[in-house]
């Protein structure tokens, strides 16, 4: 298989504005292509294996796809209670108005697919938080505890918001 056209697509990519690129093509189990090409700091270094990419709102898609495959092979339910998975958020709690009280709703697996679980984004703005999600040797333990404890905007299924 020729992968001639993706590593020239892949370096055109520069005149578009886009600095770095490193894609990863994998088959059963096995690296089947890689490329790395343009500039890790938008300017002279090279892109490397090392580098670290934030991925921000793409790795939605990847979750969502890999939790679809689970609800098809049996494994998970939309329905679930996150708590099931993350024990942490089995007491979440709403703002509402000036009140903080106890959510009435269940978090499931279909809230966080739909962003009808009233997370919010408020944790960027707590250093405490910021240095947790940047420490990388936090586990998904700590983290999921650190955003179950921010109340919740809104009821589960109540209403909708992009996070």
């Amino acid at each position: 298989m020729s992968f001639d056209a993706l590593t020239a697509y892949l370096d055109s990519l520069d005149a578009c504005g886009i600095p770095a690129r490193d894609l990863s093509v994998w088959q059963d189990h096995r690296q089947i292509y890689r490329h790395m090409s343009g500039s890790a700091d938008g300017e002279k270094r090279p892109v490397t294996a090392r580098d670290i990419y934030w991925q921000y709102s793409t790795t939605k898609v990847v979750c969502c796809t890999a939790a679809l495959r689970a609800v098809e092979d049996g494994l998970l339910s939309l329905d679930d209670r996150v708590e099931a998975y993350l024990p942490a958020f089995g007491k979440l709690r709403v703002q509402d108005g000036t009140q903080i009280r106890p959510a009435k709703t269940p978090l499931t697996i279909r809230h966080l697919m739909t962003m009808t679980g009233g997370l919010t984004y408020n944790w960027n703005t707590r250093p405490e938080m910021i240095a947790l999600f940047e420490n990388s040797q936090a586990d998904i333990q700590d983290v999921a505890a650190a955003i179950a404890s921010e109340p919740l905007s809104f009821e589960p299924d109540e209403d909708f918001q992009y996070g």
